[in-house]
């Protein structure tokens, strides 16, 4: 009995936390948080939020399982779950499987008008196309930029600057004082391994706090 009430108490502690990095943004810690809390107990919100947490911090394989696994049986409290699903299962290349739950996500809800809806339907349609630009690649290759320019915060709007370097816009806080600044910045290309902070010239500065 003691245990059980421990138990039921730290499952609370942890989901309270939990909710606190939610709001604040904090996916990451928030999906690590859920995580400890369907250790102590497993439920139906601390699943569903585990797997929301998971999705907003781009850990797409765990919460395409967890989304998954809710779907038989939560899908009526949380009816946004079969979306999530489908985005899931795109981002991830499972275009049928993803065409299969936006088709069946919109014809459960195409009477709300919600966003989700409309934008279910116009992702049945990109589904079947990129299942079959899957088989007819264009002869684009794509490569991933270095990690500078693919920071864990925000970066965003490269464009090219001049031959050999680009303009992107980075949103980092502040070590002092932990507020968020948004700057642009220059990068040489390729060669990452040459940037020094010379490379890196501010051009606008907007605090964020």
């Amino acid at each position: 009995m003691i245990l059980g009430t421990l138990s039921a108490q730290n499952y609370k502690d942890f989901m309270r936390a939990a909710d606190e990095s939610f709001a604040q943004q904090d996916y990451y810690r928030s999906a690590l948080l859920y995580k400890k809390a369907l250790s102590k107990t497993k439920t139906e919100e601390a699943a569903y939020k585990y797997a929301e947490s998971l999705r907003l911090s781009f850990e797409y394989e765990e919460a395409e399982k967890i989304y998954s696994r809710l779907l038989r049986d939560s899908v009526k409290r949380y009816p946004d779950i079969q979306y999530h699903l489908a985005e899931m299962q795109k981002i991830l290349g499972q275009y049928l499987k993803a065409q299969k739950n936006f088709r069946d996500y919109y014809e459960h809800n195409k009477e709300s008008n919600s966003f989700n809806s409309v934008k279910a339907r116009q992702e049945i349609i990109s589904c079947e196309k990129a299942f079959e630009m899957k088989f007819n690649p264009v002869g684009v290759q794509i490569e991933k930029l270095p990690e500078i320019l693919n920071s864990y915060y925000s970066d965003f709007a490269a464009t090219p600057y001049t031959e050999d370097s680009i303009l992107y816009s980075s949103m980092l806080p502040d070590t002092s004082n932990q507020i968020f600044t948004v700057k642009i910045y220059k990068h040489k290309m390729p060669d990452s391994s040459s940037v020094l902070d010379e490379n890196k010239v501010v051009l606008l500065e907007d605090t964020m706090g």
